[in-house]
């Protein structure tokens, strides 16, 4: 046991606590206080993420479910967003916080039966939202958003945003989309 107030390097050269190998334990109750440090390689990293939107208004058919085709990107950290396909494929593994927020309209006066909106793993629904509040009235918009925690392996995982609306006549289509993805920290 060395009880010390303060340990400095020598003058030029920095300070290294352990070797390779070694295990450096912080005791319960004790404090580590970074805050007016510069800080690397502590804590965990949101990276990669991304935000996205459509650029125009997306045509939908009526009661089918279809890839949101959003092509302009807000944010991609590590261009892990292709707007080809509408993918983001991160090439980390982690857990992913996954946002999709629709607004769709109709071109007709007439009623939006119902929307969806859902998040996609692979080809494959994981996350599904459905709002069944008929809204009558010339383009009148009904929104709406889903949320969940996706996981990838880092490598081929990849995850979209769908969208589905129903109406009594008339042309839907989504005026706005957009779909955010950030990696969780541990």
């Amino acid at each position: 046991t060395l009880f010390v107030d303060k340990l400095d390097p020598q003058s030029g050269t920095a300070l290294e606590i352990g070797s390779s190998g070694d295990t450096i334990s912080v005791p319960s109750g004790a404090t580590i206080n970074l805050s007016a440090a510069t800080q690397t390689g502590v804590g965990g990293t949101t990276a990669p993420y991304m935000a996205v939107q459509n650029s125009g208004d997306l045509a939908f058919s009526d009661n089918v479910y279809t890839v949101l085709a959003m092509t302009s990107e807000i944010v991609d950290s590590a261009n892990a967003y292709d707007t080809s396909n509408y993918r983001f494929t991160p090439q980390t593994a982690g857990q992913y916080f996954v946002n999709v927020n629709i607004t769709f309209g109709n071109t007709a006066d007439n009623a939006i039966d119902k929307v969806n909106a859902v998040i996609y793993k692979n080809g494959s629904a994981v996350y599904y939202a459905q709002d069944d509040s008929d809204t009558v009235g010339v383009n009148y918009n009904q929104q709406i958003n889903i949320s969940g925690i996706v996981e990838c392996n880092g490598s081929s995982d990849y995850i979209q945003g769908y969208g589905r609306v129903d109406v009594t006549s008339g042309s839907p289509y989504a005026l706005f989309a957009y779909m955010s993805i950030f990696k969780m920290t541990e």
